[in-house]
Order: structure tokens, then sequence, then C-alpha cells
């Protein structure tokens, strides 16, 4: 492992279950949780017609793993949920890395 993934994530998937009556269930599974490393921090504000909004982006790095992961998934870091935006394969030799670009916005 390497000494840069010092932090810890959890990917997460939504799933929906339909009971006997018909009413659906959404609820987020953890598919997995990793070590990662925190590539890049950006923050930025802009205005919306709501109202002003506060949009962080945060890229993560960590190993491939054998499930696929979209920007259906979520991700959550340190208690919070960030959406899933872009996932990008890396490929170094044998070495697989997957960084994921997640945006948390707050208003």
């Amino acid at each position: 492992m390497s000494r840069r993934l010092l932090d810890t994530i959890t990917i997460e998937r939504l799933t929906r279950t339909v009971s006997p009556a018909g009413s659906v269930t959404e609820t987020w599974t953890a598919l997995a949780t990793v070590r990662a490393q925190v590539l890049q921090r950006g923050f930025k504000e802009r205005l919306e017609s709501y109202g002003e909004a506060e949009e962080s982006t945060i890229v993560f790095r960590i190993h491939a793993l054998p499930i696929e992961i979209t920007s259906a998934d979520r991700v959550i870091f340190g208690g919070t949920a960030l959406n899933l935006v872009d996932v990008q394969e890396i490929r170094r030799g044998r070495l697989r890395m997957v960084e994921l670009v997640c945006r948390k916005v707050s208003k």
C-alpha cells in the first residue's frame, strides 16, 4: 500500500427496493471502504437563481477495485456525502489506480 493513501473513503450506491404494497424505498448501500489519496481540493462561489452557492471539489486517487464505479455512485469523506462527477482509470504498467472527482454543493 502506498504511503500516500492516508485517508479513508466509502463508495456508496443508491439501491431501490419495492415493498409488496408497491412503495419504493431508496437507500445508499456501501460498496467499498478504501484508503485514498486526496489529490486536489477546490472551492468556488457562484450565483444561482436561488441565491449564492458554494461548490467544493475534491479529487481522490484509490487502487482500482473489482467493481465498476460510476457517476451515479457517491463518496463519503469525513462524514460528508459527495456527488461523484467523474471516474478516470489510470494505468502505469501493472499498477491500476482510479481518480474520483467529487463535488459538494451547499446553499
